[in-house]
Order: structure tokens, then sequence, then C-alpha cells
């Protein structure tokens, strides 16, 4: 049996966290989750192929064309955010109307809301869980036209109406095969403070302990594999996809040191040859809690396993912003770990969000200045938004008279819009312009740009900052002139 993957274009929205500019070039990701995906399907003897319209700029009709010639049995589509739910169900659509198959669709907000995304009947069947145990069964129930109340976590459609199974526990993090990237183009994939090809991205550790109320993460727990099949993964990336480059989107991958500790000797005793980065708290590199000492000896650790990026929530340069958001962080602790990184080689970005609950354009303006203050080697100003499944949209979506906006966006009942911001007498258009002022303040500093142009390695990062730096500058002159 024949699988179509489908992942197409997504545009910037009016309610995005971030400018337009950034999210058009903060890079080119794989979607990861169809790699197991794949794994499950090839480990049961079918064919799977990725059209992924949003790495290769093929447009519809060209991916159209490329189906009919592949001819899959059935098509499978990612609801993997409320924001971009309507440039996926376009495709869905378009394609349910051209080739008239069959098709599946899974993903983050599928679990969060199965029913609404059911009501577009460019769906025939949901999945409502993580793709094992589930695609055995369901793949097998298709292929013989079968029962369909035996496959678990399964929504479908008969004669108009939407089944739901029945819930069964998926299996854990841990028992899930390394994902299949053969289906990918890894040359094609980046972050725009990429070093090396090939790229990629990957998981090895799911869930968050903490509580930010701005995260839809918080309170989830945490899940990791283990050192060595987090080492394992990044040597089939070498030995299989000549992938030199891997960026883990755990949200706190450091959360566990002793797994690093060993993550970090197995790298090194293998010598492998790729280099990572990954998502974590500032408190991950102190000694221990109470003790905000930079921990040198763990840091030392992720240097000789070749960690050479660490993205680092550090959101405002204001105490009490901070504790609005439910984040305590000694700020003055902060520079001293961060610059025992840097002695190591280990770049940092700093990510800062504007507009939170109790901001002000002084605190906004606190938090400019700390993030020049501290030793990174990026920085990333966001917008604090309403994310689905936060707790900041659980407080504050009544105030805008809403129950949920965002099912009633996946309904297609609410337009796409700029949310406000209820917690702040600031408006969304002047934190724009802040926050695009907050990246030419922070990278136009002639002592930064002599220290980043020092730390470049390739001709390629030279051109790639450049190209951003200078659509910056053109956009800040643009807001100006509208002025």
């Amino acid at each position: 049996m024949k699988i179509a993957l489908i992942y197409p274009p997504f545009r910037h929205k009016m309610f995005n966290e971030n400018l337009a500019l950034v999210d058009h070039e903060f890079g080119r990701f794989p979607y990861i989750s169809y790699g197991y995906l794949a794994c499950e399907a090839k480990r049961l003897n079918h064919h799977v192929k990725l059209f992924d319209a949003a790495a290769t700029k093929k447009s519809y009709d060209e991916t159209l064309n490329e189906l009919k010639k592949y001819g899959p049995d059935f098509l499978a589509f990612a609801a993997h955010a409320a924001q971009s739910f309507h440039d996926m169900t376009s495709w869905a659509y378009l394609l349910k109307k051209d080739l008239g198959l069959p098709s599946l669709v899974g993903g983050y907000e599928a679990k969060r809301y199965p029913m609404e995304i059911m009501a577009h009947d460019c769906f025939d069947f949901l999945c409502a869980d993580d793709i094992s145990p589930f695609f055995e069964k369901f793949l097998r129930v298709f292929e013989d036209n079968g029962d369909y109340n035996s496959v678990p976590n399964l929504y479908y459609r008969t004669d108009g109406r939407i089944n739901h199974t029945f819930n069964q526990k998926s299996i854990s993090f841990r028992e899930h095969p390394i994902p299949d990237r053969s289906i990918f183009d890894n040359s094609l994939y980046y972050s725009h403070v990429s070093q090396r090809k090939n790229f990629t991205i990957g998981f090895s550790s799911i869930g968050c302990p903490y509580n930010c109320s701005y995260c839809c993460m918080h309170d989830s727990g945490f899940v990791p594999r283990s050192a060595e099949q987090t080492a394992d993964e990044m040597e089939e990336c070498i030995k299989k996809h000549n992938i030199h480059e891997i960026d883990w989107f755990d949200p706190i991958m450091l959360f566990s040191k002793n797994r690093i500790y060993k993550l970090c000797s197995i790298i090194k005793e293998r010598k492998l040859d790729i280099i990572w980065s990954s998502r974590t708290r500032v408190e991950t590199l102190m000694m221990a809690p109470g003790d905000p000492r930079p921990d040198e000896k763990f840091l030392d650790a992720l240097e000789e396993g070749k960690c050479k990026r660490l993205f680092i929530g550090i959101e405002s340069g204001s105490n009490t912003v901070l504790e609005n958001v439910n984040k305590v962080i000694e700020l003055d602790k902060i520079r001293p770990v961060l610059e025992a990184a840097n002695k190591r080689g280990i770049r940092i970005l700093g990510f800062f969000m504007l507009g939170n609950p109790g901001e002000t354009m002084d605190t906004i303006r606190q938090t400019i200045k700390f993030s020049k203050q501290l030793p990174l080697d990026y920085a990333q100003f966001s917008m604090t938004i309403m994310k689905p499944h936060t707790e900041l949209a659980q407080k504050y979506m009544t105030d805008i008279g809403k129950e949920d906006y965002w099912r009633n966006y996946i309904l297609g009942k609410e337009k796409e819009k700029a949310l406000p911001m209820p917690w702040t007498k600031l408006t969304r258009a002047e934190i724009e312009k802040i926050t695009l002022l907050a990246y030419l303040e922070f990278y136009l500093r002639p002592r930064y740009i002599l220290k980043a142009i020092l730390k470049i390695r390739s001709l390629r990062e030279i051109i790639r900052y450049s190209k951003v730096l200078l659509k910056f500058i053109n956009s800040y002159l643009l807001s100006k002139i509208k002025k």
C-alpha cells in the first residue's frame, strides 16, 4: 500500500507571536513526526512518500501532478498547530476534490480538538493519539476494509456521522523507534543559526515540569529517552543520512543532568561527527537549586559532547513581569552562567517576550537593555499572545468575549485576526513596533557586529545574516515612512 504524507506551505498570520520577517527567516525544519509514521508504515511493509511543499517550495499544481504519478492509496495530513490549521485544510480540501482519496489527519491539535477537526469533511479519519499503537491496527483494517471500531484512538466518518472508537493508552515515548529520516531531503533544512549540513531536528524528551503561564507544555512532566537511545539516533543521522547538525526541540532537554553527562560521554567515546543544540532554562546550567553559580563541570561535559548552541528562555528583564508569568529567575545570576558557556564555545540564543501581563513601555525598555547587557550570540524577541492550551489563554480568553477563540478558529467560525492583550495597556501595534526596534537595537551594535563576524564559520552564514539584517532595516525604515 502507498501512503502520501502531505506538508503544505504555511504563511504568517496576524495573530502570530513573531514578526512576519522572523517567521519567514527563522528556518526550514522537517516535520519529524512524519518520520515516526514512516518508520511504523515501513515496518509493516508499506510504501511511504513525503510531499513537503513547505521545504521544496513547490506549488499545489506541481504537488498534485507528483501525487498522481505516485498513485497513493490514502493521504496523511498533520494538524500540528492551531495557528497553521487552515493552511493545511486548504490543501486537504483541494486534494479531496482533485484526487478523491481517503485522508487521515493526526498531530498535536488532533488530540486537543478532534471533533472540531473532523467537522471538516476533507478528512475521513483522525488519529487522536501518538502513531503507535494506532497505526498498525488502522492500516490492517483499512487494507481489509474491516471494522474500524477495533482501532484505538480513532475518529472516523460513516454516512455523515462522526464516530469515536475508544481511548487506549499510548506506549511510552521511550519505546518509540528512531524516526525514519530517509523520507526527508535533509539537504533542504536549516535553522537561521545552524552552521553545518545536513541539518535536522529531533526530540530526546517530551514534556516540561515548569508552569510558565504562556506555554502549552506547562506542568506536562518530563519523559526522556535514554542517553544511549539519543546517541544511537545521532549516529544513525550521520551514517544513514549524512547529517552533521541536529537541533533537539525538547522543551527542556538538559533537565536531567545525569542523562546529559552520559550522552556527552557516549558522543565523545564514539567520536560522532555531529554538533547539536537544545532548548533549556538557565537554571539547568547552575550548580543546584539555591546555588546559582555556573556548573563548570556540566558545562565542560557539554563542550566535550559537541553541544554548540543553547536556546534559553530569559523572557524579561523585569522581576515583576517574570513573576506575572510564573517564571522566577535571579536576573543578576544569569550573566555569569552565560559567560561560562561562552568560554566553552557554546553560543547562546536568548528568548525574550514583549507584552507580558503587567508589561509597560518601561519594562519593555528594561528587557531590551538587559538583553544587550548579556553575553548573547543571538536574541529573539516575540510578542506574548494567547497561545492555544496555555494558562494565559484560559485566564483571559473570556475577557475578549470568546469561550475558546482557537476552537472556533479551527471550526471556521472565527476569522484570523490580531488577538487583544487584555493583561497590558499596550496595544498590539505598539508592541509590534517596539519588537522590531528591539531587534535593531540588539543586532546593530558595532561591538556585537564585530564579535559576530569573528565567530562566523562559513560564507553561507555571512550571506544569510546579511540578508536578514538588511530586511530588518528595510522594515524599520518602512515603518518610519508610514508613521
